[in-house]
């Protein structure tokens, strides 16, 4: 498995640079999230229905289509420039929803985009939850219990059976998110996933019961940088980030208002490399956070340790615009990782640092003010 990854994360470097002077074309592999994409050109998690192993699925023929503009033929429409205050947070709310995996299907930027959203026992219909995205990394898919799948690799799951929100592990085109400057399919042919964002959110809030202020997004790599994008783009309605080995890649970034932002590093990262650099172009991971603190108007004279464990510090900047927060969780010597996740990436893995628990921890914190 590792040696595919270096593989592939080596025509991913040839790809990116491509990509970033303008040449087109898919690109089959991204910077170390490992597996391989569908030749055929499609998402190899896009096949949609019941799977019993996993639990109760909703009906995955009701669509509804989605353009740039927000659901055609549809209940509920969504502004040009995505969702707002105009939607109804709690349509939702007093549909019953079985516990375990929905399937569902959606037509998004002139595409066909899957997405899966789990329910935990704890699940109350009558009362409005919290909402956590989660987007896998290049090459990944968002269910399963294989290492391609960053259900599997977030281990998120067990958090929400324990807390009660409800989990969304979206599909991306040909396993990859179009985040600004990185990845893959996506990227390359200018893939609308922001679209894709706004039809699921007017999906989700049309089935469960949601709170608006409670809206989040977390990300491993290519998901992580595209969970930086909605807070640049989406601020209106993302209450918060968990961008992990994923700092910020895309610029100009010009979020509505100061969003707060938990990051998740290792140093020792040989795929997306703590201090820049790397073939996806991103930030560093230490000016990735400065801009954050800048863009939140943060006013600390120095970032605080707020946790501490082995290989893993966690240090915060909280005097910042409207209750934002700027947290920072390294892990020394860590590699493309979920720490405290599964280990079947590249470079080393710690379990020093409870990722899921750390990202509710500090979700909970940070509702939309």
């Amino acid at each position: 498995m590792r040696r595919t990854l270096a593989v592939l994360l080596c025509a991913e470097i040839a790809a990116a640079l491509v990509a970033a002077c303008g040449g087109g074309g898919s690109t089959a592999a991204g910077p170390g999230d490992g597996g391989a994409t569908d030749a055929a050109g499609t998402n190899d998690a896009a096949t949609v229905g019941d799977d019993a192993s996993r639990g109760p699925a909703n009906d995955a023929a009701s669509t509804g289509d989605v353009g740039s503009g927000g659901l055609d033929g549809g209940t509920t429409d969504a502004p040009a420039d995505g969702p707002t205050a105009a939607l109804d947070a709690g349509s939702g709310c007093g549909t019953t929803a079985t516990t375990g995996m929905h399937d569902e299907t959606i037509t998004a930027g002139g595409m066909a985009r899957t997405f899966h959203v789990y329910v935990p026992a704890k699940y109350d219909a009558s009362t409005p939850d919290t909402l956590v995205f989660v987007f896998h990394g290049l090459t990944e898919t968002g269910i399963g219990t294989t290492p391609l799948a960053i259900e599997y690799l977030s281990q998120m799951d067990p958090v929400s059976d324990a807390q009660g929100f409800l989990l969304v592990y979206p599909d991306g085109y040909m396993n990859s998110w179009n985040a600004g400057r990185c990845c893959g399919a996506a990227l390359s042919s200018n893939v609308d996933d922001m679209a894709f964002f706004d039809a699921m959110l007017v999906r989700i809030e049309s089935e469960y019961c949601i709170d608006a202020k409670r809206v989040f997004a977390a990300g491993l790599s290519n998901g992580g940088f595209f969970a930086n994008r909605l807070a640049c783009e989406r601020a209106n309605v993302v209450a918060a980030i968990g961008p992990v080995a994923g700092p910020l890649d895309i610029s100009p970034c010009t979020p509505s208002r100061p969003v707060p932002m938990l990051e998740v590093h290792g140093t020792a990262d040989p795929v997306v490399f703590y201090d820049g650099g790397s073939s996806s172009l991103a930030d560093s991971v230490p000016d990735a956070v400065a801009a954050w603190e800048q863009m939140d108007t943060c006013t600390d004279p120095a970032p605080v340790t707020v946790y501490t464990n082995g290989a893993a510090t966690c240090t915060a900047e909280t005097s910042c615009a409207q209750g934002a927060a700027v947290e920072l969780c390294v892990i020394d010597g860590g590699g493309h990782q979920w720490p405290g996740g599964k280990d079947d990436y590249l470079g080393n893995f710690s379990s020093d640092l409870d990722t899921p628990t750390t990202l509710m921890t500090f979700f909970a914190a940070h509702p939309m003010p």
